[in-house]
């Protein structure tokens, strides 16, 4: 059998070099050795100096995803975004709005817009493109980067008809 990502044999795809990258600067911007991450984590020493190595070449098991996003703050499933050149996130709640907390504002809509234009019908080119451009230009404007809609009040896009 050829290992592949359906048998968890393999991980065909995935950049383990992006994720030790993004996992080291997580780590670094919040002021925290490697020990501050195994603490934090739970994880073991071997664990993260592979992960942040590079040296990871599979895709880590579920419990080991879960702890490693939990302690460096990210959204669920970030590390799968990163393997497959996104970008982690995290968020906020404020009790009404979760906010998403970003770095690289580029990165993250060129993600989002990817996904979107994967998920919609594929043979239909125009209906694509339109639906992942009001996708980017609304978390665009979630994040603060264009301004508001005329008639919104800090984000209710429910006055916007």
């Amino acid at each position: 059998m050829v290992p592949s990502d359906e048998t968890g044999w393999g991980s065909v795809g995935h950049d383990f070099g992006r994720l030790a990258a993004a996992i080291a600067k997580a780590r670094q911007a919040k002021g925290w050795g490697q020990d501050d991450l195994i603490r934090e984590s739970g994880l073991g020493r071997s664990t993260i100096q592979r992960l942040e190595s590079g040296r990871q070449r599979t895709m880590p098991n579920k419990a080991t995803i879960q702890a490693l996003e939990r302690a460096l703050g990210w959204l669920p499933g970030s590390i799968d975004g990163v393997l497959t050149g996104g970008v982690p996130a995290s968020a906020t709640f404020d009790g009404r709005f979760l906010r998403v907390d970003i770095d690289d504002a580029n990165a993250f809509i060129h993600d989002l817009v990817r996904k979107i234009t994967i998920e919609i019908d594929p043979d239909a080119a125009q209906s694509r493109v339109i639906a992942a451009e009001a996708v980017a230009e609304a978390a665009l404007r979630e994040a603060r980067l264009l301004p508001p809609l005329e008639g919104s009040q800090d984000g209710d896009i429910s006055s916007n008809e």
